[in-house]
């Protein structure tokens, strides 16, 4: 039996969208820590939890963009995928409207 070429391409797309996720949580999570010790030092104030606290929101929410870009890549004639990536257009470019003078 020999593998299949398309089934190993997207396995080795699955193994790299779960390292760029871990590795992105990770990061956010270290650059809140980072910052949390350094307002620590400066403001003399417990900051740290509410830095660490926000440091997974941050990586959660990377991971969750990183995982809808993933399947709107994989699933491009999907409507829902359609319908979301829509929705998510019109309130950035509602966004940018308000701000304009």
């Amino acid at each position: 039996m020999e593998p299949d070429i398309q089934n190993m391409n997207r396995i080795a797309k699955m193994i790299y969208l779960i390292l760029q996720i871990g590795f992105t949580v990770l990061v956010t999570i270290f650059m809140c820590i980072g910052l949390g010790y350094l307002c620590e030092k400066v403001f003399h104030a417990r900051l740290m939890v509410w830095f660490v606290v926000l440091g997974v929101l941050a990586g959660f929410k990377a991971a969750v963009i990183l995982i809808k870009k993933f399947v709107s890549f994989e699933n491009p004639d999907d409507e829902y995928i359609r319908m979301i990536s829509r929705s998510r257009d019109d309130e950035e470019d509602d966004g940018e409207d308000d701000m304009r003078p």
